[in-house]
């Protein structure tokens, strides 16, 4: 049987059709195994250091490197990552969709097993996932407020209790919308401090720091700003030349650093 590639896409994301995925696999990268390759390079390119594919479908495997296995974060890195995409989410956020085989000799019809698009306002994605190891599992997305919000839930239950990923979703979701809110983080400086220059017609210069960072952040989160910046500089010194930086830190995770220039 022959399919488009855009049908394929649908069947694979509503319906989590197998077969569909290792031949969209084998389409792109000619074989399975050099497909998870290019997963597990995309993979690292996000920052997903506990992440390893070999399977383009999510069944359960094992090679000689390891589990094809990831996190709960880098779930959602990839994910936040992904809905980026808008073609992306015009499939995972489709409850239906009919399509036919290239000659006509077969029809089908995907439906979206994605039941949170129907149980929260502003759900908009993305996608179930089961297999014995993994449990039930659920990765999903909703706006709120201008706000995005990213849930992933793993081994949320085993059968006959497929319906305990729903109900874990909401709460986290419910519990996002409650708690998170846009706050800045850091805006610039025209005025930060004066830096003494040797050798030099003045013996200092000021300096500011050009920078935004605005996040979504509930109350708990531990926000904090470190400045290097040089005790003395030798002239020549010329306007916007750097002479530190300020690295703002979340939850002790490094996040943003923005230019320390002089004036």
């Amino acid at each position: 049987e022959q399919f488009y590639v855009n049908d394929l896409l649908y069947s694979l994301m509503l319906e989590s059709h197998n077969d569909s995925a290792v031949v969209l696999a084998e389409a792109i990268a000619g074989t399975v195994e050099e497909f998870a390759d290019l997963m597990n390079a995309k993979a690292r390119e996000l920052g997903c250091t506990d992440t390893y594919f070999i399977t383009p479908n999510g069944l359960d495997a094992e090679d000689e490197n390891g589990k094809h296995s990831t996190t709960a974060r880098e779930l959602a890195l990839i994910a936040s990552y992904a809905i980026k995409n808008d073609e992306f989410n015009n499939i995972t956020g489709t409850k239906q969709y009919s399509f036919n085989e290239i000659n006509e000799k077969r029809s089908c019809t995907a439906y979206n097993k994605d039941a949170f698009l129907n149980q929260m306002s502003g759900a908009f994605g993305i996608k179930t996932g089961f297999t014995g190891d993994a449990g039930y599992c659920f990765v999903g997305a909703l706006r709120s407020d201008g706000r995005t919000f990213i849930s992933v839930v793993l081994g949320s239950g085993w059968p006959s209790n497929r319906t305990y990923k729903w109900k874990d979703t909401r709460k986290l979701m419910e519990y996002g919308i409650n708690n998170f809110f846009e706050k800045t983080v850091f805006s610039s400086v025209e005025e930060y401090k004066k830096v003494e220059v040797t050798d030099g017609i003045a013996d200092s210069t000021g300096s500011r720091i050009d920078g935004l960072l605005s996040m979504l952040l509930c109350d708990a989160d531990d926000v904090r700003v470190i400045y290097e910046i040089e005790d003395s500089v030798p002239a020549p010194i010329d306007i916007g030349d750097v002479l530190g930086k300020a690295i703002v830190y979340i939850n002790g995770e490094r996040m943003e650093e923005f230019p320390i220039t002089a004036t």
